[in-house]
């Protein structure tokens, strides 16, 4: 780890600067790993026939109007305290995945959340349950609003294996918002692919990608919860997904976000999710 990846950051700091980087010795075995449905309920949901691209500038700005508002800038704790430098540990295991993350990526937004908006009262709650007792799915992180009369989920957070989650699976599957009804027709009529173990539906995402089952857990999440934010992190990559909030699945919309701007763009999704602005 280079000599400024160790630099200790205020808070508000973090969110000029790549989150930190770990080693993984598992690579290499990762990028080649192939991903399959998390359960049977999963296995079984339906995807968006069509993920629309967002851009990443969108929510970027977003989370820039607050990094670098008086507000913010005058706030005791963000400026002032100290976020986690490096942590004793490599990026090879999904526990590692989910320590580092919480630690470089989720705190530092959730930290600026609660600091301009301290009505919400966010808190992550951990293997979070979703629907019911007969159908249970449960997710990573679930963050919540603790002091509204609505305490349900804002956005939920999927955490995977460092280099599980393929970019490029999902640029191929994105498509802009132009002429999307007429995409979204197009591929219902496609015949849907039948792969051994894997109940499919017609959709812009390759049945044999990772970012297959990945979205269908999502959706999954999606539909036992109706919360409409949904993050896929690895902690190398980070892609946002959003959905109707008529429960229509002809669409859902995509953000792949570049790495050196994850906080940033979490943090204007979150403020998205929580219908607050800077």
């Amino acid at each position: 780890m280079d000599e400024e990846d160790e630099r200790q950051r205020t808070w508000l700091e973090t969110f000029d600067y790549p989150h930190r980087k770990y080693s993984s010795a598992n690579r290499a075995k990762n990028l080649r790993h192939s991903a399959q449905p998390s359960s049977g309920t999963v296995g079984k949901q339906k995807l968006p026939v069509v993920l629309v691209k967002v851009k990443w500038e969108h929510y970027y700005t977003k989370g820039t109007e607050l990094r670098t508002s008086k507000k913010a800038r005058n706030n005791k704790l963000l400026t002032t305290q100290y976020a986690p430098t490096s942590l004793d540990t490599a990026n090879e295991t999904e526990q590692d995945a989910w320590k580092i993350t919480d630690a470089h990526i989720v705190q530092p937004v959730l930290k600026a959340m609660n600091q301009m908006y301290p009505h919400l009262a966010l808190q992550t709650f951990n293997e979070n349950p979703l629907g019911d007792a007969e159908v249970l799915l449960r997710v990573d992180i679930a963050v919540k609003p603790t002091k509204q009369a609505d305490k349900r989920p804002v956005m939920l957070i999927e955490l995977k294996r460092c280099y599980y989650i393929h970019d490029e699976e999902f640029e191929d599957a994105s498509r802009p918002a132009e002429g999307i009804e007429e995409e979204v027709e197009r591929i219902k009529k496609l015949k849907i692919p039948k792969v051994k173990g894997k109940v499919t539906s017609p959709s812009s995402i390759s049945v044999q990608s990772n970012a297959y089952p990945f979205v269908q857990q999502a959706t999954a999440y999606y539909t036992k919860s109706g919360c409409r934010f949904v993050a896929l992190c690895d902690y190398e990559h980070l892609i946002l997904l959003e959905y109707h909030e008529s429960g229509n699945l002809d669409t859902a919309e995509v953000t792949i976000v570049p790495r050196e701007h994850f906080l940033r763009k979490l943090l204007g999704f979150m403020m998205k999710a929580c219908g607050t602005t800077a």
